[in-house]
């Protein structure tokens, strides 16, 4: 007979209930669970490569936590011009990562247009190109992209994927009850 092949995805997470836990902490308003929320992200980064917006949300939350103006009860805040490399890095790496995975599946484009096409905002790439090739740009500037970063990676990965989970879930509840419905009932003889 034709031997099924099977595929095994490997993950960095062990379950998705890890991963919808993690989730819940980077985007957690307290503090200290965002902190926990990154440090699961870094073992992550030690099991397995993780998706580019997994790996850019944390570590745009990382540098969050440590920046004095976004979070006052820092115990290691970041100079100015860490934060500004800090910050831009994780702004190349966003828009890098996004582009790269559109440029896999298309002819060589513009980031510019592979952005707009992927509804990246425009301005995160002129921002990426300023800090690749040119002055750092302000600190402000770029604790507006990664408030702005991060909104995007929770609206178009995080949540849209917890939403594929509930669905499947969902789903599976109603299989199993479809499937229990046909069982003879049991009596309680007591």
């Amino acid at each position: 007979g034709a031997s099924a092949k099977m595929f095994v995805r490997v993950t960095a997470w062990s379950s998705w209930a890890e991963w919808r836990e993690t989730y819940r902490r980077l985007a957690s308003r307290d503090p200290a669970e965002r902190a926990l929320g990154v440090r699961r992200v870094q073992t992550w980064r030690l099991r397995a490569r993780l998706p580019v917006a997994v790996d850019v949300t944390g570590s745009f939350v990382e540098v969050m936590l440590n920046d004095a103006e976004l979070n006052p009860s820092t115990t290691s805040p970041r100079s100015d011009h860490e934060l500004q490399l800090l910050y831009a890095m994780c702004v190349i790496r966003l828009v890098n990562g996004i582009v790269d995975v559109a440029q896999k599946f298309k002819c060589a484009a513009s980031m510019s247009k592979l952005a707009q096409e992927l509804e990246w905002p425009a301005w995160f790439v002129e921002l990426r190109h300023e800090a690749s090739h040119q002055r750092l740009p302000s600190l402000h500037t770029l604790r507006l992209a990664a408030k702005e970063a991060i909104f995007l990676l929770f609206e178009r990965f995080w949540r849209p994927q917890q939403e594929q989970l509930e669905r499947r879930g969902r789903a599976r509840v109603a299989r199993l009850g479809r499937s229990t419905a046909s069982l003879p009932r049991v009596r309680d003889h007591r």
